[in-house]
């Protein structure tokens, strides 16, 4: 939540600031030179990339933010702070691309147009080239690298409980329901007056055969998390509580014989996320193209 908060109170915070300039040119003031727009936002980048390292530091009071109810809880959900490095960089580079085409454009004694001078330069394009094969070879290496220590290691924490045991195995019981464990979490169905067994297991769909005489319940061996759903054969959705170690749990009635299927529905808010994010790439995509269709929409976009 908080990356969006700060994204978006830097993009209003910008187009504010551009607004006001625009409006003192139409007043007829002196709204200043191209170069003073670059140093404003220059400003607003170091600005935003000293709030970000903040944030990713020991010093930000997470803790504090915590004990604001709902909002600070949501608002503290990062799990680790080192990820507002990331934000902090995106602003860093912004900071050292503004640097250098401003640098650029004081140089060769020219307006400030964003990118424009710098392509101008001799050599400029051959910059460009080098600094993208540079971006994207750092990236590359950096995934690999990440991407194989990640699957090497990956695996089930089942002692995340233990005094002495690292931060890696601690975030594995992170997302853990209060009073479970991964001790008590077995593989086979838990069963109080019903007979059953796992008939197919697969992508998260669990499908079991079940018969109770005279009714009783039954437990799926997966940790009762919000959307699961269990229905029968015949389409029926049965309640699903807290069984032992807080598995799903369904109560069956007297005379079932049948099959049971648990599966986990996405919220619609995560379709919707999905949906959204699809929709942003579209828009950002077209606007490269239209950018690079209509150079003059560099201008008034900068």
């Amino acid at each position: 939540m908080l990356p969006l908060v700060i994204i978006a109170l830097y993009l209003i915070v910008g187009r504010l600031s551009d607004a006001g300039r625009l409006s003192a040119a139409g007043g007829g003031e002196d709204c200043g030179s191209p170069e003073d727009g670059a140093k404003k936002r220059m400003a607003f980048h170091v600005c935003f990339s000293v709030l970000c390292l903040f944030m990713a530091s020991d010093i930000f009071p997470w803790n504090a933010i915590a004990l604001w109810g709902k909002a600070g809880i949501m608002m503290t959900q990062v799990q680790f702070p080192w990820r507002y490095i990331t934000l902090a960089i995106i602003f860093l580079t912004l900071l050292l691309g503004e640097g250098l085409v401003f640098i650029a454009g004081v140089l060769k004694g020219r307006d400030y147009l964003p990118g424009s001078i710098a392509k101008e330069m001799p050599g400029g394009k051959r910059v460009y080239e080098l600094i993208l094969v540079s971006l994207v070879t750092v990236t590359v290496f950096s995934l690999t690298g990440f991407l194989s220590s990640y699957f090497d290691g990956i695996g089930v924490a089942e002692y995340y409980s233990e005094s002495n045991i690292d931060d890696s195995r601690l975030i594995g019981g992170e997302y853990m329901r209060v009073g479970s464990t991964m001790e008590g979490l077995k593989e086979e169905l838990y069963t109080a007056g019903v007979e059953a067994v796992i008939m197919g297991r697969e992508k998260g769909v669990i499908r079991v055969g079940a018969k109770s005489e005279s009714g009783g319940e039954l437990g799926f061996p997966v940790f009762n998390y919000k959307g699961y759903t269990v229905t029968s054969g015949e389409g029926k959705s049965y309640d699903i509580y807290d069984g032992p170690n807080n598995i799903v749990t369904v109560k069956l009635e007297a005379g079932f014989d049948g099959e049971l299927t648990l599966e986990f529905k996405e919220p619609f808010a995560w379709r919707a996320g999905e949906v959204l994010s699809l929709i942003a790439l579209a828009l950002i995509a077209a606007l490269c193209v239209l950018v690079k269709k209509r150079p003059s929409l560099q201008i008034i976009l900068s």
